[in-house]
């Protein structure tokens, strides 16, 4: 693959490293708060934790690539 195939790829990698974990954990909120019947809060909750971790992956990520 060419250098800016690569890059790119790497740039979609990072996207969907910090939108999945996110959304994951902003559904899993959202189940939690049907169940329990508190609706936004479940919610805001995971969508923070999702964001959090995302981000988290997203330094990771930099941070390992840096070294090489």
């Amino acid at each position: 693959m060419t250098g800016w195939g690569k890059e790119m790829g790497s740039s979609f990698s990072l996207g969907f490293e910090l939108v999945i974990p996110t959304f994951l954990f902003a559904l899993l909120g959202y189940y939690i708060d049907q169940r329990l019947t508190s609706f936004p809060v479940g919610t805001v909750i995971g969508l923070f934790l999702g964001a959090a971790a995302g981000f988290w992956n997203v330094v990771r990520k930099f941070l390992s690539t840096d070294k090489k």
